[in-house]
């Protein structure tokens, strides 16, 4: 039973998605159910609302994909492990496009769900990752784990709202990199975007 219930909650929040980003987010929820052909009980038996989808779908973003895992196991070295970690917010984040961006930020200010924030499992994932990276050489940086996570969240969210506040006039994903790759301290060789 729980496994319908997944499918279902997944069909909804792929629906949703899909129209949030081909019609924009002012859609109802009764677009949303005849799309994805479910009732409107069928809707709330998964969801509170709209932004309970959107949270829904920031949350999956902690989640790597099968794919994913694979890459992540045979990445090069623990600093593209930790951006990998980051690039998949990233990616859905652009994938939204800006206009669904401004509704996350919306959501966030207005009810503070941390929909942006780092999931203390991922904090502690990077974290760790973090600490290999100077512990191999990768990175030069040596401040307090904590502290760079904060910052580098902090840093990343105020790129990403002025990408959105932009219209995406920008590479969300290189500059984030790039900024990620020079607040670690990333040793040269280890660079894809910072060339200094």
């Amino acid at each position: 039973m729980k496994a319908k219930s997944n499918t279902i909650r997944d069909k909804i929040a792929d629906t949703a998605m899909h129209l949030f980003k081909s019609k924009g987010y002012g859609i109802s929820i009764s677009e949303i159910c005849e799309k994805a052909g479910v009732t409107r009980s069928s809707f709330y038996n998964q969801f509170s609302s709209k932004d309970d989808i959107l949270s829904y779908l920031m949350e999956s973003a902690n989640d790597l994909s099968r794919n994913s895992f694979d890459d992540f196991v045979y990445a090069d070295n623990d600093f593209e492990r930790l951006w990998m970690l980051v690039d998949n917010r990233l990616k859905i984040i652009e994938d939204y496009k800006p206009e669904l961006g401004k509704a996350i930020f919306k959501l966030e200010l207005e009810r503070d769900l941390g929909i942006i924030s780092l999931t203390e499992p991922l904090r502690i994932r990077i974290k760790k990752l973090y600490k290999n990276c100077i512990l191999q050489g990768i990175a030069e940086c040596s401040y307090d784990p904590d502290l760079v996570i904060d910052y580098g969240e902090r840093m990343t969210n105020g790129i990403i709202f002025e990408w959105v506040r932009s219209g995406g006039a920008f590479d969300l994903r290189a500059e984030s990199r790039r900024v990620n790759e020079m607040m670690l301290g990333l040793k040269k060789e280890y660079r894809k975007m910072l060339r200094a």
